[in-house]
């Protein structure tokens, strides 16, 4: 009787045939993340289950070599329930019609500041005039390259930790709450929104949404590893209901919304 024995290690995910005297590698995958393990499991249950590999594998012979937690998730992909229609949503979209200082109006409340800007020029002017150039002040934007350190991917995160200021882009932000969403792809690193003293944000005035419905519609099928909707600067009342600003991020953010497009952000 035929046996096959699935074997991951690290990204690779090896089938290998265990008859008696056979010791060779049938198959190996190259696992860029663990979904696509996941799916190939689901894939290789299906084809058995349906008989098609039953001259070679038996489902009851079937060798895992996973952890609990690995066989927990396989077996939640091999039960998925069955797809149902999403709901109607449409009553709960907001007005399009003054969303920008709706924005502005939301954001001012929960403890940021907020500028209208029609360039680049007008942000680096309000860039000295509201923080400390004297210290460190890093950004994703190469428009504002010019006097300001570059962010490089590459670089060591724990060399972060004496930044004053990071300035990069929003994919959008949300009028009802304030929020803004980031992917890595517009952070340069993903400590960078978190470990800066100080936030700012630019979003162009066209990516302003009204709720977060119309911006799940837009990021919810994106190709992104990480994302956050950061709303504000950090703050925290859990004590005794005293509020701290700073305690988990920056101490401040501050929101540039551009009148006109800059390079394209993809979602």
């Amino acid at each position: 009787m035929a046996l096959a024995q699935v074997f991951v290690s690290g990204d690779v995910l090896y089938l290998l045939p265990a008859e008696k005297g056979k010791t060779q590698v049938a198959c190996i995958f190259s696992l860029p993340n663990k979904l696509l393990y996941y799916n190939i499991l689901y894939i290789f249950y299906f084809f058995m289950s349906f008989g098609i590999a039953g001259n070679s594998i038996e489902k009851e012979n079937l060798i895992l070599y996973m952890s609990s937690r690995e066989k927990i998730l396989a077996a939640v992909l091999e039960n998925q329930p069955s797809k149902s229609p999403l709901p109607d949503i449409s009553a709960f979209k907001g007005v399009e019609e003054g969303r920008v200082e709706k924005y502005m109006e939301t954001f001012i409340n929960i403890g940021g500041s907020v500028f209208k800007v029609a360039s680049i020029n007008d942000i680096q002017k309000l860039i000295q005039e509201n923080f400390d150039t004297n210290k460190r002040i890093i950004t994703t934007l190469p428009e504002l390259a010019d006097g300001i350190e570059l962010l490089s991917p590459t670089i060591d995160p724990h060399t972060f930790q004496d930044v004053e200021l990071a300035v990069i882009k929003a994919h959008l932000a949300v009028a009802e709450n304030g929020a803004v969403w980031l992917t890595e792809q517009v952070m340069g690193q993903r400590i960078i929104p978190y470990i800066c003293q100080h936030l700012a944000v630019v979003v162009e005035s066209q990516h302003i949404v009204p709720t977060l419905h119309e911006a799940y519609e837009r990021i919810g099928e994106g190709q992104y590893g990480f994302g956050a909707f950061i709303g504000g600067p950090s703050k925290t009342a859990d004590i005794e209901q005293a509020l701290v600003l700073g305690a988990h991020g920056p101490i401040s953010m501050t929101v540039f919304i551009m009148s006109t497009e800059m390079t394209n952000t993809s979602y």
